[in-house]
Order: structure tokens, then sequence, then C-alpha cells
């Protein structure tokens, strides 16, 4: 789903980022800042869509939240369908889906989950993804969206990783409409790492303890 922003609060992916990715550095190389731009633009669009129609299923409502005047296209609806399959022999239960605003970390951050549910009993959190492949990173990213959904009910950070020690990745591919799923055992190693980029974000985009750097004499 398109980001929902906090003024003032980074997002969890914004933060995620300042990470190296030596691989997008040589896809922008090979394709150019232009194609490159042009894929990620539509792969962001395919991705919101089927997002939005797992939202409308999971929340009941009928014929999706799409634009009114945007069919879902032949690929879009195939993932969908096959997402649907793959949830019905789940055995997840719903919690608390995306929130309609974002929701801000004491800790200076931000973000909106894509699914708190349950599964043999255990509180857990799941992200929905129609990208290539999932990468490390997708374990910080699920280690934030629990460390939000905890504190917005008021747990300390004993309380939400003995109640949601673990995350799921569930990937739908584009081109095949295949459902793969990656659980993240330990989220709380996972924050760790996740809180250890809060510094170096604020230091790159000169916010936090940085936001007035010295001025040069």
């Amino acid at each position: 789903m398109p980001h929902k922003h906090v003024d003032g609060y980074p997002s969890v992916t914004e933060i995620i980022n300042v990470l190296d990715k030596p691989g997008l550095c040589m896809w922008y190389g090979k394709l150019g800042t232009a194609e490159c731009n042009k894929i990620k633009n539509e792969s962001a669009k395919f991705g919101t869509n089927v997002h939005s129609l797992i939202e409308a299923f999971l929340t009941g409502q009928p014929g999706g939240v799409l634009p009114v005047d945007e069919m879902p296209t032949t690929e879009e609806m195939a993932c969908f369908t096959s997402f649907q399959q793959w949830y019905s022999t789940s055995g997840l239960s719903p919690i608390c889906m995306e929130p309609e605003d974002a929701v801000k970390s004491k800790l200076g951050f931000q973000g909106t989950w894509d699914f708190i549910g349950r599964k043999d009993g255990t509180i857990l959190v799941a992200d929905w993804k129609t990208s290539n492949q999932l990468y490390d990173t997708v374990g910080l990213q699920l280690a934030a969206y629990a460390q939000l959904y905890g504190e917005s009910q008021g747990w300390d950070s004993e309380r939400i990783w003995r109640t949601i020690p673990n995350g799921l990745a569930v990937r739908i591919d584009k081109k095949t409409a295949k459902v793969y799923t990656k659980w993240y055992e330990g989220l709380k190693f996972y924050f760790d790492v996740f809180q250890a980029l809060l510094l170096p974000f604020q230091f790159v985009h000169h916010t936090g303890a940085w936001e007035k750097p010295d001025k040069e004499d």
C-alpha cells in the first residue's frame, strides 16, 4: 500500500535503506536510471493493487478497494487468487489489519504493518510481498512493525518480543503467481539491528542529534 507519513518521522523503509545495496547500484548501472525508475514505478503500482485486493478480502470488503475506474489486471488477479487459496489453508486468523494512519514509535520512526494475526495460538506479524525475492532485511521490517504494534498496545519491550517472537513474509511471484513463505524467527534480534540503523540514518540525513551540523569557518 502507499506509504502513510507522520511529519518528522522517517519510515521503516527509509531507515532500512541506509544499508548499502551494491546489487541495486549494479542494476541501475546496467539498465540506466530512467529504465530502472520506470520498472520500480510499475512494480510499486502492481504491489499496491495486489495489496488492495488482499486487504479487501481480509476485511470483508466486496469488490476490492481499487479506484473505481481501474480494473485489476489479469496478472494482479492471478496473484490475488493464489493468495486467497494459500490463506484458506494457512491457519492464520487476523487481529489487526493495516492501520488507516501511520503509527509512530517513541524511538523516532513510523510505519504501517500489513497484518497482525495468530497462528497456533501465537501472535505474529506478516507482510505481503510481490517482489522478485525476499531479503534478510525483511526481518528488520517485520521487527519494526512488531515494535510499532506493541507500542500501540502499551506493551513494554519484554512483552513485545515475548508476545510476537516471529514474523512471516508471504511473497507472491508476479510472473507465476505462486506463493512463497519465509519465517523470520527471533524478531528481537532483528530489531536490535534495525534500532542500530537509526543513528547512521540520522547522520546521513542530518536529523536527530545531527540536525544542526557544525558550519565550516
